[in-house]
């Protein structure tokens, strides 16, 4: 009986049909009143006789007018308030038509800004979150190459075999600047020329077949000149050793570090990949500079535990 009652109460309508009913109410009694008076006292005195029917069906098209105006509003604020909801269970997309010239309209273009600020705020904390994101997974890579860093010279410390000390090495220097690839070029005995003893990452079973003469332009013009090689963005090599470098070792940016030994370079550490627009920091040069002395000890090691074993 409660709910009954309800339905035909104006606490459950909504603003549009109370303020559609109030318009009504307001219209009746002024509307019978008019009719009463003019055609009682105002055209009986003119000596005019207007047909009853006739002026009742040109006031309900008047009121009828006059509903349809309202009722034009009325529906543009329930589609605003429609859009609302839809902004508030997540849709923040949405956009609203403004048609300028009333408080709708105003209203419209009020939530369009508002919905405009929200998508941008989130644009904002979704960047924020990468970046932190970012730096974080930047940290753990870079503690894990100090930690890597700390444990080879404890194995080198304790004597481990020089071919898996200088894999661990070349393992490790891979996970500077995202790199793809990590190789170590190591000289031939009694020739220049560098063959490749390990590599690791893309391509590894490839660059294990790369060996550079010393007669090649690749080896006289970059990687026996006795300092860093760093092929990126802004640091380039000519075109055609740009070209034969990419065909050799099937990278678009290096980093290669000589390893020094005795006042020669020994072997050439390397690290690469293939992305567009790339470039090496300075911090990933000191890096590979350690790892490049680490080999250079290991080297220096087994050469000395060979000199022993001579003797």
């Amino acid at each position: 009986m409660k709910y009954k009652l309800n339905r035909f109460s104006f606490g459950c309508c909504s603003l549009g049909r109370k303020l559609m009913f109030a318009f009504q109410l307001m219209y009746i009694f002024p509307f019978l009143v008019c009719l009463y008076l003019v055609l009682n006292y105002i055209l009986p005195k003119f000596g005019y006789k207007i047909n009853l029917i006739a002026l009742v069906v040109i006031s309900v098209f008047i009121a009828l007018a006059g509903v349809l105006i309202i009722k034009k509003v009325f529906d543009r604020l329930a589609l605003a308030a429609k859009e609302a909801k839809l902004i508030v269970a997540g849709d923040i997309n949405r956009k609203l038509t403004v048609v300028p010239g009333d408080e709708v309209g105003v209203l419209a273009d009020a939530l369009n800004q508002l919905t405009w600020r929200i998508r941008v705020n989130m644009d904002e904390l979704k960047q924020y979150k990468e970046q932190v994101n970012g730096l974080k997974a930047e940290n753990q890579k870079r503690s894990l190459i100090f930690s890597n860093l700390i444990k080879i010279s404890s194995l080198i410390a304790q004597g481990s075999e020089f071919i898996d000390l200088l894999r661990m090495i070349v393992e490790s220097t891979r996970l500077l600047a995202g790199s793809e690839t990590a190789f170590l070029l190591s000289k031939k005995v009694n020739s220049d020329s560098l063959e490749m003893i390990i590599s690791d990452g893309a391509g590894a079973d490839y660059l294990m077949s790369v060996n550079v003469s010393a007669h090649e332009d690749i080896y006289n013009k970059a990687l026996n000149l006795n300092k860093l090689l760093i092929l990126d963005k802004q640091n380039l090599l000519s075109d055609n050793l740009t070209v034969a470098f990419l065909e050799k070792f099937q990278l678009k940016n290096c980093l290669a570090m000589p390893v020094f030994l005795r006042g020669g370079v020994k072997a050439v550490l390397g690290i690469g990949n293939m992305r567009e627009s790339f470039l090496y920091s300075k911090n990933d040069i000191e890096l590979l500079n350690i790892f490049s002395k680490q080999i250079a000890i290991v080297i220096e090691k087994d050469s000395l535990s060979r000199h022993h074993e001579a003797i």
